[in-house]
């Protein structure tokens, strides 16, 4: 039987210049109860399909014809392979007439899953599959541990810097301004350092605790003290704008990580203050979901976003579509990673010219 077929077939897109070949390949695959998602006969048009179709695999002969030159490429399978894994991931197994170990390495280097010596056979083929797939699999994997990596260390980096940044300034305005102070402005200077101190060390404390692995001890939270230090931290910016604040009189408690959750309310906030309406108009509010769980969110009167926009939004290094703007894109992938952490999820719901509502999800206390 098909490798993960128990379900449902795995859809494969063939690909091989030679019609015969193609075709056998074809009936294989249908002999072993694979669906056959489509057929191409040269690289650019696999790239094409597979970006259109979505197939479970990609079974590609490694030296086809290039329809615009009308040559024979010892290397057109691995190009389009390449490009496949770059555009729109997915497990790749390449055809090829004779075995080289410089192929190997190649195919190896571009993401190639698995690979086959003609004539193909078909025990041999079921048996790439399943071996393409898991190394996909793997390979994913590294992928989405790689960007978390990057991620974390983003966070280090950007989180720390209001705080410290305010820290080193008040310092130096000391240094150059404390003969002239008076003791009330003194004593002003050196609560805003422990403030900020303070507030760094718990950026650092929530950090590592999202390092962690396995699952992170849940306690009641405070919702409205939390939103309260997230507002805080954002004060400068909040200010600056001019934004409207708005939020509840109560919040529903719902169980989490206060540090971590703060996170993600100054992710939320620092973004609907930043893409908002001019002046900014920012909301807060809570809503009881089925099975035990929370909605909070946040509700900004900007432009809005497109639906595009909204599917890759929580992923590392995607950044919200304004060109006014800087950033690297990795905040709301922190976010999504902490409400995974606690048990929750993340969200949009956006439309042209309405604002945009961020959500997350959190167990609700018993």
């Amino acid at each position: 039987m098909p490798f993960l077929h128990a379900r449902k077939p795995l859809r494969v897109l063939v690909v091989d210049d030679d019609a015969i070949v193609n075709e056998l390949v074809q009936t294989q695959l249908r002999n072993l109860r694979y669906e056959i998602a489509g057929s191409a006969f040269d690289g650019p048009t696999a790239v094409v399909l597979t970006q259109q179709l979505h197939p479970d695999v990609v079974v590609m002969d490694s030296q086809m014809l290039n329809p615009q030159t009308n040559k024979e490429e010892r290397l057109a399978g691995l190009q389009a392979a390449r490009l496949i894994q770059e555009r729109c991931p997915t497990p790749v197994i390449l055809l090829t007439a004779y075995e080289s170990p410089e192929l190997l390495q190649q195919a190896s280097a571009v993401g190639v899953g698995a690979y086959l010596i003609k004539p193909v056979k078909s025990n041999d083929l079921d048996r790439a599959i399943a071996i393409a797939q898991a190394r996909f699999g793997d390979l994913m994997e590294q992928h989405r541990l790689n960007a978390e990596l990057a991620a974390y260390d983003y966070s280090v980096s950007h989180d720390l810097k209001n705080p410290v940044g305010l820290i080193l300034t008040t310092a130096n305005w000391l240094v150059e301004e404390s003969p002239a102070l008076s003791e009330a402005e003194l004593r002003l200077c050196l609560h805003n350092i422990a403030k900020s101190a303070y507030r760094a060390n718990l950026i650092v404390d929530s950090l590592l605790l999202l390092a962690q692995p396995g699952r992170i001890t849940l306690k009641p939270l405070d919702m409205a003290e939390i939103v309260a230090h997230a507002q805080e931290g954002q004060a400068l910016i909040i200010k600056d704008s001019h934004a409207e604040i708005i939020t509840p009189t109560s919040w529903p408690v719902a169980l989490g990580q206060a540090e971590l959750v703060e996170r993600i309310w100054d992710n939320y906030l620092s973004n609907a203050i930043k893409y908002g309406g001019k002046p900014p108009r920012v909301e807060f509010g809570a809503t009881i979901q089925p099975h035990g769980q929370i909605r909070f969110w946040i509700r900004d009167n900007g432009y809005g976003l497109t639906p595009e926009s909204q599917d890759r939004l929580f992923t590392a290094f995607e950044r919200l579509p304004s060109g006014s703007v800087k950033g690297h894109g990795l905040g709301l992938s922190i976010a999504r990673r902490i409400a995974e952490k606690l048990g929750g999820q993340v969200g949009v719901e956006s439309q042209l010219g309405q604002g945009s509502t961020f959500w997350f999800t959190l167990p609700a206390a018993e």
